[in-house]
């Protein structure tokens, strides 16, 4: 699965499960992504755009979602943490919602 992620912070998920992150919108960790890096992103990924882009909740939702509508692919919101989303009350119902998300956008 070719995903970008909003921040790095899905980097062990995406070794653990193979999952391809082709890029990030933040620059660098922490640091917001400005119009420019957004809009290199884009030409970047139009040849060839992912199946999505992972957001946890948290994050600010408005880069993701300007970057989602010009690419033509959905933003998946991830529980980040244990709490994170509804029915997430234990690291096994964490991983469970995580799975059973990002299995819902397997092409």
């Amino acid at each position: 699965m070719r995903l970008v992620s909003h921040h790095k912070s899905f980097s062990y998920l995406a070794d653990r499960l193979g999952l391809d992150i082709v890029a990030n919108l933040e620059p660098k960790p922490g640091i917001p992504p400005s119009g420019a890096h957004l809009s290199k992103l884009l030409e970047q990924l139009t040849p060839n755009p992912p199946i999505g882009i992972l957001r946890a909740p948290f994050e600010n939702e408005k880069p993701s979602a300007w970057l989602s509508e010009r690419l033509g692919v959905p933003e998946i919101g991830l529980p980040y943490t244990v709490g994170g989303a509804e029915d997430t009350s234990d690291l096994f119902a964490l991983y469970e919602q995580t799975l059973k998300t990002l299995l819902e956008y397997r092409p």
